[in-house]
């Protein structure tokens, strides 16, 4: 369980943080993510902004309110994850896989 993590700039390259849960916000902005495994993981209202998240899997992770700002998300795959309200504005979306995830009310 993370609880308001602060983990900017971090280097958590191929890192699995599988069946996570998040109790409140936790700021990944600006990390380096790549290949990361967030499978069957809470991140509610976590903030990726300017993020390299590529290749990661959010494969039915819980992301409501998860703010993706100019998040470099080429390659990530977010099967039947839970995005209703993230936030996507100027995220780099090339060859992003959404099958199945519900992006109600997503900008």
């Amino acid at each position: 369980i993370l609880t308001r993590a602060e983990l900017e700039f971090a280097d958590l390259r191929n890192v699995n943080m599988n069946l996570s849960d998040v109790r409140e916000r936790v700021d990944f902005s600006e990390a380096k993510i790549p290949r990361a495994i967030f499978d069957n993981s809470n991140f509610a209202g976590a903030t990726f902004a300017i993020a390299n998240l590529q290749a990661a899997t959010l494969n039915h992770a819980i992301l409501t309110k998860a703010n993706f700002y100019r998040a470099d998300l080429e390659g990530a795959k977010f099967l039947s994850a839970t995005l209703i309200e993230a936030f996507f504005l100027g995220a780099k979306l090339e060859n992003v896989d959404f099958d199945g995830a519900d992006l109600s009310k997503a900008t």
